[in-house]
């Protein structure tokens, strides 16, 4: 039945599309095999393309050597630390990381089968690539559920600027454990969403919550891209009486105070704190330890500076100041998109829900110590990737197709060039 619906919808709006705009190129990337395949392909290449030494293996894969002492039972790194020790924990003499630990729950298979020397690059760019299959997929559920009134054609540029135009281009492409952490929490935000437009029921309430604690389990405030899919999970299931209404929380809520759990037990077996994560004594960049000691990682002191790298700052022509951020709108301007939703027949409820999910999973960031210095682009924002897409896509529809291509070209531009320099 839903396979049926799909191909009406298809067929009702791919003429729109071709009014707009003639070839098979988009379209490619409206498939989300294929969008995944091409996309694979690509960040491949710009893998291959770094001029790092051992470019399958990253100066900082963290996330092996995490899995690799889990394996052993144990949460300290072993003694095949990396050669590099950025960002690490040092506490009592050993080696811990201060990053949730899920992403290395992710790599433990792969570790078990090829040792912690797999690479992490590989891994990151497939997820990557996955991602974007995803990013697809999802937008064929949104146009299925009536959320969207989009052509294939525009579904496709809004799916090749998500694999080429925006931060994610960089991150998945590099590996290292800034990076896959982010990469992969992009990924679960995007099937919180799919679960919810896909199934129905216990199911779908399964499935949200254990998502939203794996986010947590990978980066805290990226919980918080859950809201509208839970928005939407209350609004198909809420009409129900009392009784089923309890069990749907409970469904949604045990997994997530599981992974809150989990998260608190691990911290306390580092520790001996459930509330410390290790940040205080993590060997931090000397250009950060100063205002750390001041106000500590979060602080409204570094508010302005994050706004500034973050959504006004113009890194290009590049230079060293560049390494500290840009302009989410400038270097990604298709995102500008998202502040026409408000014009359209979307419910208020959805409308309110992606805004507040964006901003409660910013906040945080703008609020840390650090700009995500080194970086190309503001690698932040792709915590909060998931619901501005969804909000540039209903903007979308209020735009002229040559000004959404445009605005994915010039995107796309600015981060093949971001590929191009970043080692």
């Amino acid at each position: 039945m839903m396979r049926q619906q799909f191909a009406a919808w298809q067929a009702r709006l791919t003429s729109r599309g071709r009014a707009t705009w003639r070839g098979s190129f988009w379209l490619l990337w409206e498939r989300p095999l294929t969008a995944g395949l091409l996309t694979a392909i690509l960040y491949f290449a710009f893998a291959v393309n770094n001029d790092q030494p051992r470019w399958w293996l990253s100066q900082t894969p963290y996330f092996n050597y995490l899995a690799d002492a889990f394996l052993h039972g144990s949460l300290e790194l072993l003694e095949n630390r990396p050669p590099v020790s950025a960002d690490l924990v040092v506490f009592n003499g050993s080696y811990f990381l201060y990053w949730p630990p899920f992403p290395a729950l992710v790599m433990l298979p792969f570790v078990a089968l090829f040792g912690p020397e797999v690479s992490d690059v590989l891994i990151t760019l497939l997820l990557g690539a996955g991602n974007i299959a995803l990013v697809a997929y999802l937008l064929r559920l949104l146009v299925l559920h009536g959320i969207l009134s989009l052509s294939l054609i525009e579904r496709g540029v809004l799916v090749i600027f998500t694999a080429l135009g925006t931060v994610h281009t960089v991150l998945a492409s590099h590996g290292r454990v800034w990076f896959t952490a982010q990469v992969i929490a992009f990924g679960l935000s995007l099937l919180a969403t799919i679960v919810v437009l896909r199934w129905r029921g216990w199911l779908s309430a399964v499935l949200l919550g254990t998502l939203a604690g794996a986010l947590l389990l990978t980066r805290n405030h990226t919980v918080f891209t859950t809201l509208w899919p839970l928005a939407l999970f209350i609004r198909l299931h809420w009409g129900h009486t009392w009784r089923p209404r309890i069990g749907y929380t409970l469904l949604l809520g045990a997994p997530l105070m599981l992974g809150l759990g989990a998260l608190l037990l691990y911290n306390n077996a580092r520790f001996g704190n459930p509330f410390e994560n290790g940040l205080d004594y993590h060997l931090m960049a000397p250009l950060f330890a100063e205002d750390y000691a001041k106000y500590g990682p979060f602080h409204v002191h570094y508010l302005p500076t994050n706004l500034y790298y973050q959504y006004l700052y113009y890194p290009l022509p590049w230079r060293e100041e560049s390494w500290m951020g840009g302009s989410l709108f400038l270097m990604s301007p298709l995102f500008l998109a998202a502040f026409w939703a408000w014009g359209t027949p979307a419910p208020r409820w959805s409308l309110l829900a992606l805004i507040a999910s964006i901003g409660l999973t910013a906040t945080p960031i703008l609020l840390l110590m650090g700009t995500g210095w080194v970086q190309y682009g503001p690698r932040y924002t792709l915590d909060f990737t998931m619901p501005l897409l969804i909000l540039t896509a209903m903007g979308v529809q209020r735009w002229p197709f040559l000004a959404t291509a445009l605005c994915a070209w010039v995107s796309i531009c600015h981060y093949l060039y971001g590929v191009s320099i970043f080692m």
